[in-house]
C-alpha cells in the first residue's frame, strides 16, 4: 500500500502523518490506492502487449517480397513535338514531366534505403540494454524486493548477477516482472506516457506479487511483535492484584508471542 501511494504521489511524511492521524481511514484509502495503481499498470501493459503485436506484424509484412515498382511512365514528348501543339503548352508540360520524373525517382531512393548500416544502432542498444540489466538486478536487490526473496524471486549474491541458483518458480515468477515492465513500458510510450525502467518495474512488481502480498505482510509484522516482545520486561504482579487479573494477561516471551500469533489468526486480510 506504501508503494503504491508513492506512486500515486504522496510523500513517506504524509502517509505516516494520515496512519498515525486516522490508521482505519488510512489503511483502507491506501488499499484503494493500491488497486488503481495495479489496474493501471494491467491496462499498460494490455495496451503494451497490443502494440507489440502491432509491430510485429509490420515487421512481417515490411520483410515480405514487395513488388517491383514499374518504371517511370511520363508524357511521350517527342510525339507532342511531332504535332502542331502550341509551343508554349508544350514547354509547361514537359516542365510538369519533368518534375514528375524527379519526384518518382526520389521516392525510390527513399524505399531503397531500407538496408543501411546497424553498426551504430547495434551498439546503442547493446548499451541500452546492459543499462536495462543492471536496473533489473537493482530491483531484485532492492529493500522492496527483499521480503519477496524466499521462495518467489529467490536470492542472489550482491556481486552475482546468475541466476543458475534459482528454482524453477523463482525465475518464473522475476520473468513475469520482466515481460510485464516491458508491456507497461510499450503502452506508456504509446500513450505518451513518460515511465522510467524503475518505475514501471515497481508497477510490474505490485501486480505480479500480488498472492505473495498477505504473507508477506503477515510475516513483517509478526517479525516487528516478536523484536518488540522481546524488548518487554515482564514485571512480577504488584501486592493488590487479585489472582484472576494476573492470570488475564500473558506472564512469559513464549505466551505473547503466541498470544501475537493468534490476533494475526484473527485478522481479515
Amino acid at each position: 500500500y506504501y508503494r503504491a501511494a508513492i506512486h500515486r504521489g504522496m510523500t513517506d511524511t504524509e502517509v505516516k502523518e494520515f496512519y498515525e492521524t486516522t490508521p482505519e481511514l488510512c489503511v483502507r484509502t491506501l488499499g484503494k490506492i493500491y488497486e488503481a495503481v495495479n489496474r493501471s499498470s494491467a491496462e499498460f501493459a494490455s495496451l503494451g502487449r497490443a502494440r507489440k503485436d502491432q509491430m510485429e506484424q509490420a515487421a512481417l509484412e515490411a520483410a515480405a517480397p514487395q513488388k517491383e515498382e514499374d518504371d517511370f511512365i511520363g508524357v511521350d514528348i517527342e510525339a507532342l513535338e511531332e504535332s502542331e501543339m502550341d509551343p508554349d503548352a508544350l514547354a509547361i508540360i514537359k516542365t510538369i514531366n519533368d518534375q514528375n520524373k524527379l519526384l518518382h525517382d526520389k521516392v525510390q531512393s527513399v524505399e531503397s534505403t531500407a538496408t543501411q548500416p546497424q553498426e551504430n544502432f547495434d551498439r546503442v542498444a547493446t548499451q541500452e540494454s546492459a543499462l536495462i540489466g543492471q536496473q533489473i538486478e537493482n530491483f531484485f536487490k532492492s529493500d522492496e524486493a527483499k521480503p519477496y526473496g524466499d521462495g518467489f524471486y529467490g536470492v542472489v549474491p550482491d556481486k552475482d548477477t546468475d541466476w543458475a541458483n534459482l528454482s524453477p518458480g523463482e525465475k518464473a515468477n522475476r520473468w513475469a516482472v520482466i515481460e510485464m515492465m516491458d508491456d507497461i513500458l510499450v503502452g506508456a510510450e504509446f500513450n505518451n506516457r513518460d515511465i522510467s525502467v524503475d518505475e514501471a518495474m515497481r508497477m510490474a512488481h505490485l501486480n505480479v506479487s500480488e498472492p505473495q502480498r498477505t504473507k508477506v505482510i503477515r510475516e513483517e509484522l509478526t517479525a516487528k511483535l516478536t523484536e518488540r516482545s522481546k524488548s518487554l520486561s515482564l514485571k512480577p504482579a504488584a501486592a493488590g492484584t487479585t489472582d484472576s487479573s494476573a492470570a488475564s494477561g500473558p506472564k512469559s516471551k513464549e505466551e505473547l508471542e503466541e498470544a501475537t500469533a493468534a490476533r494475526l489468526a484473527a485478522i481479515s486480510w
